[in-house]
């Protein structure tokens, strides 16, 4: 096997599926968590949750596979191409985990913002995406070549799709970074604090995918000619399913002896009481622990709102 096929092919390849062990392993405990501390919750929650924890696995069993095939089944053959169909399967498991995601988030800053351009264009970037990932998959399949050959001449088809994603990924988290901050002008001394470590968090979840995907697009533009991009590619779908469910699982620390008080602009009042027309804001009244530190005097994010007055 010649210096091409383990340094352009095989070890981008088994780098990504190294990451990707470890990134199954950590969604399957995060999944196992989510089970033990959030079994009230809804069953679309726990069918978005499954379908996060299956879509890793059978991902990464795609990986081994075509891991076998480069480095067992063709092993001493001059190999310049990923195996098919186990490719096509790829990208259409990363395609599946960036549904998920971007819906799941793309769902979430609607409630916050209240308004539905965001949401919608970060739909659209995901239809370009599905659509480019279609086309690379049946391109590869029908193509008599190898694979860095037909990406070597389509290229900037997969270049325009992975900038969607991008473009996606950064309006989701920018975004909600933005609304959060907004709602900062509406909320009381105590609340702007919580608020701050929702941005914080808001960026760390979102900073994953974005990484991933540069450093494709990186690979894409330096390198196009080799199959340097497909180790950032492999490790995308891990890296979405742990932050998936890293945003779901950090609730537990939000709901710790907290309750909301809902601010309109008459009295205040609970969050089971009346009169909660036309709110403001809602910020967190808590009942903190003898014992707590100030990193746990947060709010619920579901609750942060900027209200028909903050508009």
């Amino acid at each position: 096997m010649s210096e091409y096929n383990v340094l352009w092919i095989i070890a981008p390849v088994e780098f990504g599926t190294l990451v990707s062990a470890i990134l199954l392993g950590c969604t399957v405990l995060q999944t196992y968590f989510y089970h033990c501390n959030f079994g009230d919750d809804t069953t679309k929650k726990k069918a978005l949750v499954t379908a996060a924890l299956l879509l890793n696995f059978f991902h990464f069993l795609t990986i081994a596979a075509i891991l076998w095939k480069l480095t067992i089944s063709y092993f001493g053959q001059e190999v310049a191409s990923i195996p098919n169909p186990e490719l096509c399967m790829l990208g259409l498991c990363t395609e599946i985990m960036n549904i998920l995601m971007q819906g799941f988030y793309a769902f979430r800053l609607q409630r916050l913002s209240k308004r539905r351009y965001l949401p919608l264009f970060v739909a659209l970037a995901t239809t370009v995406c599905l659509s480019v990932t279609l086309y690379c998959s049946i391109g590869t399949l029908m193509f008599s070549g190898s694979t860095s050959q037909w990406f070597a001449l389509h290229g900037w088809t997969v270049i325009a799709g992975t900038a969607f994603e991008v473009a996606g990924s950064l309006a989701i988290t920018g975004g909600t970074t933005w609304y959060l901050f907004k709602s900062k002008n509406w909320a009381l001394r105590d609340t702007m604090r919580q608020i701050d470590q929702l941005i914080l968090w808001t960026i760390e979840i979102g900073l994953g995918p974005c990484i991933c995907r540069i450093a494709l697009m990186i690979c894409l533009l330096r390198w196009r000619d080799t199959l340097y991009w497909i180790g950032p590619y492999i490790m995308t779908t891990g890296v979405q399913a742990n932050c998936l469910l890293a945003a779901l699982n950090s609730r537990m620390l939000f709901r710790r002896n907290s309750s909301i008080i809902f601010c309109t602009s008459g009295t205040p009042t609970s969050a089971g009481a009346g009169g909660r027309s036309d709110p403001m804001v809602v910020f967190a009244s808590h009942t903190i622990r003898s014992n707590a530190t100030d990193d746990d005097k947060t709010p619920l994010p579901e609750t942060i709102s900027l209200g028909d007055g903050a508009s």
